[in-house]
């Protein structure tokens, strides 16, 4: 026991966060579970609501792909390394206003920044969310995702276990 009234919980957690799902390291679970608790299991569940609505079109996406140049998130050390497959809360931010950080883009950063400004113009222009040559991106009813990484791609079920998991802890 960890003599703490939740105790029960940071073990759940502790479980279903493992630092191995994170190449070992306790920084990138805790943000990866704190995220979904705070931000995404909460809009994943508005989106859903929202969508549930006769008339209403939702699109949901999740990206995954950071942090850059070796930042980490979190204050403490070590960084966390990009190929997690998450980002902290606002990471997608740099690319979507095509600002690259200090250290620049990767070809397949700057890629991802303007197929990300393409699916944002269209769905303004439009309100059809479409990027060139990249997956068309599906209306959200509860499953599928638009997933943005250095290959966007759709997924169902993403987060699924992890939301439910928060739903039934508290």
């Amino acid at each position: 026991s960890l003599g703490h009234p939740n105790s029960t919980l940071y073990s759940a957690v502790a479980r279903q966060y493992l630092r191995s799902a994170y190449n070992g390291n306790t920084a990138a679970a805790y943000v990866a579970a704190d995220g979904d608790y705070e931000v995404l299991c909460p809009a994943m569940g508005l989106a859903k609501a929202v969508a549930a609505i006769p008339g209403s079109r939702v699109y949901f996406y999740i990206f995954t792909h950071g942090p850059v140049c070796s930042d980490s998130p979190v204050t403490k050390v070590p960084a966390v390394r990009a190929d997690s497959n998450w980002a902290n809360h606002g990471a997608e931010q740099a690319f979507l206003f095509g600002t690259p950080p200090a250290c620049g883009y990767s070809q397949k950063e700057a890629a991802l920044a303007v197929t990300m400004a393409q699916y944002w113009g269209s769905f303004a222009a439009t309100g059809e969310p479409r990027a060139d040559g990249a997956p068309s991106w599906p209306e959200f009813r509860g499953g599928a995702v638009l997933e943005l990484d250095l290959s966007p791609s759709v997924v169902v079920g993403a987060k699924s276990e992890d939301c439910e998991f928060w739903s039934r802890a508290v």
